[in-house]
């Protein structure tokens, strides 16, 4: 009787009663202890399952009133909120059919959702109206490992009752709904923590959140998200690239929103981790909608810069394209490393080695524009990187390319990839980031990775594809511009004592990616004139001899891994460099030089030794007492140096064409001192 007349009250008062019980910590403890009631006594009349659910309806109806989380922090009882409601929603099974939650809620909530209701309380977070699940790493194993496959059951269980032809109602009735549903919000939480994941996914959970994603969901698809860039594989599984691909379709006609935004970065993400993602996602049907969403990013950034001007180099064109437009429009124009823009083109870049949908991304001029606009305007290097690695995947191709489907050609890629070098237009562009205090000098962290350096070296990667697609003017052309990129890298490798990391990062990448073009160019008899000259010799006598893979030291800060990762493949690639330059030269040199060689030789030790010098002195200046020590001559020699390479028995390539060089230039070894 008692029993009847507290469930009369919660149901005719029910913000009183919840209110009281909830404010002070005995009751709400009593109440959370009430959960876990299972077997009665002969004592007790009320039935166990009728106990659980006036405390799950009580807690349940706190947390719709935003109390519950606030009540359990108050009174520290986290941990004993969460395992009570966790056990609780794995014992409906054992309440009879006539003990049912709408006797008291009304509202066709199962009795489960109840608990789960409130433990998406307590575990919430409230930041400017906006509410996250926040659990530490444990809470998350315990609650994945418990509810894991409770969650995935409810979900599923959803979907099919709506699919029923006898559904008349239940948990949801439409897209709107699906996101408030407590089991999803909490899956979805689930999934972003790697610690939980193994557990989601042995009990089926990655199955519910794509049927989930596919409603539309952001949440859910956020939650794809991150579990495919643990492991890109268990999206594939669940199929998640269809839902998100079939959502895309569906809202074809729409303007991008958050939750399209969300499905392009799943989808750019799942393509650049694996081939299997890029081959599922380019066979799938719904790849042209895709393709086409991707475009008109693209194009509609594209066109907020087309009539963007600047005069004076200095100027930010960013800054100043802002100040003179609208702040409707300077909003559309922010571009972050994960906006819908960036991952567009990286989602168009990983799809191009399908044949079908490069040959949709090509027939959209558009777009091809777009890229040409977009590289000269004043944006993150970031963003420009990827441009040009979408180009280049395309360069790859261009063979194919004809007048049946395309006017696209390589002249016309060539001269989108070298407007990169227009001086006034790139000032602008910077890498932005968080850290405005990072090392200039000796950083190689990721800080630096995006800049000049990388661009113009992924741009000779694309240049290397189409080099005999390219009528010998254009070569001419594209030369012209890499040997003075080529030059300066030499340059600031040998003057400048203390280097910025900014200009030293991917200098070895550019130097090799250059000097490769440089060998291929030297294998080609009608091109042999365009690098045949003094410049290009003596650049190529200053690699040898400065081997400026030698000279960077090995990172003091041995504890972080990427620092000393990207300092190894500085090192290595500026070997590769020396290789290239090498093999060039002893090509170039079958036939003799009709300029004289010993006058480069001496001229290039000449300045060689004349920078060492001046570093070596500016460096002893700065320590009293210690003079500057005199450098022997033989230590700047190229012939020294060539013979040191051909003894080399570890590089045989090195080795043998610095042999070849050797005897091409009659050059002697000098006299040790």
């Amino acid at each position: 009787a008692a029993f009847q007349v507290l469930e009369t009250i919660l149901s005719e008062f029910s913000n009183v009663v919840v209110e009281s019980v909830v404010s002070d910590r005995s009751p709400l403890s009593a109440l959370f202890n009430l959960l876990s009631t299972s077997v009665g006594s002969e004592y007790m009349k009320t039935k166990p399952e009728k106990i659980r659910i006036f405390a799950a309806v009580t807690l349940s109806q706190a947390g719709k009133l935003g109390i519950l989380g606030p009540s359990v922090k108050r009174h520290n009882l986290r941990s004993l909120a969460i395992a009570s409601l966790s056990a609780a929603c794995l014992m409906e099974e054992e309440d009879s059919a006539e003990c049912v939650a709408e006797d008291l809620t009304g509202d066709g909530s199962s009795i489960s959702s109840l608990y789960l209701r409130g433990l998406v309380d307590i575990l919430s977070e409230f930041e400017e109206k906006e509410q996250s699940i926040v659990m530490s790493s444990s809470e998350a194993k315990a609650i994945s490992s418990t509810l894991g496959k409770k969650l995935s059951d409810m979900i599923l269980d959803n979907f099919m009752k709506r699919e029923s032809s006898d559904f008349g109602g239940g948990e949801f009735d439409g897209d709107d709904s699906v996101n408030d549903l407590p089991e999803v919000k909490l899956l979805c939480a689930l999934t972003t923590s790697p610690d939980s994941l193994s557990y989601l996914c042995n009990h089926g959970c990655l199955e519910a959140l794509s049927l989930v994603a596919a409603e539309g969901v952001k949440s859910a698809i956020l939650a794809l998200h991150e579990a495919c860039k643990i492991n890109p594989e268990m999206v594939l599984t669940v199929e998640g690239h269809t839902s998100v691909m079939h959502f895309i379709k569906s809202r074809s006609g729409e303007e991008c929103d958050e939750t399209k935004e969300a499905c392009i970065n799943l989808l750019a993400t799942l393509c650049k981790k694996t081939r299997r993602g890029r081959e599922a996602v380019s066979a799938h049907e719904d790849c042209d909608a895709c393709i086409a969403f991707a475009s008109s990013n693209i194009v509609r950034l594209s066109e907020a810069y087309k009539d963007t001007k600047s005069s004076e180099p200095s100027c930010d064109l960013l800054d100043s394209f802002i100040d003179s437009q609208s702040h409707a429009l300077s909003k559309s124009i922010v571009i972050s490393d994960g906006s819908k823009e960036l991952s567009s083109i990286a989602f168009l870049s990983s799809i191009v080695h399908a044949k079908e949908c490069r040959t949709t991304i090509v027939r959209n001029s558009d777009v091809i524009e777009a890229f040409g606009i977009l590289i000269q305007a004043a944006l993150p290097f970031i963003f420009k990187s990827t441009i040009i690695s979408c180009l280049a995947a395309l360069a790859r191709y261009v063979k194919e390319f004809s007048s049946e489907y395309t006017s696209l050609s390589a002249e016309q890629l060539t001269k989108i990839l070298l407007l990169i070098s227009n001086k006034t237009l790139s000032t602008g562009a910077r890498q932005p980031g968080p850290d405005t205090h990072s090392q200039l000098f000796g950083d190689f962290s990721e800080t630096h990775h995006y800049n000049e350096n990388l661009l113009y070296a992924m741009a000779c990667t694309a240049f290397e594809h189409m080099l005999h697609h390219m009528s010998g003017d254009l070569v001419d052309e594209v030369l012209q511009n890499l040997l003075q990129k080529f030059k300066s890298a030499i340059d600031y490798q040998m003057n400048t004592t203390k280097k910025i990391a900014i200009k030293t990062r991917n200098s070895g990448l550019l130097a090799c990616n250059i000097s490769s073009i440089l060998l291929r160019c030297s294998s080609v008899y009608d091109y042999q004139s365009f690098i045949k000259t003094r410049s290009v010799i003596s650049d190529l006598l200053r690699v040898i001899l400065l081997n400026p893979g030698e000279a960077l030291n090995e990172s003091r800060d041995t504890a972080d891994e990427a620092k000393m990762r990207a300092l190894e493949d500085e090192r290595t690639y500026w070997y590769c460099a020396v290789g290239n330059c090498l093999q060039c030269l002893a090509i170039l040199s079958i036939e003799p030089f009709e300029m004289s060689m010993d006058d480069i030789i001496v001229n290039v030790e000449t300045e060689v030794q004349a920078s060492k010098t001046t570093k070596r002195s500016n460096i002893a200046m700065h320590a009293k007492g210690i003079n500057s020590p005199k450098v022997p001559s033989s230590s700047f020699s190229i012939a020294a140096s060539l013979h040191n390479f051909a003894r080399n028995g570890l590089d045989s390539t090195s080795s043998v064409s610095a042999r070849r060089v050797i005897e091409n230039l009659d050059l002697n070894e000098p006299n040790s001192l």
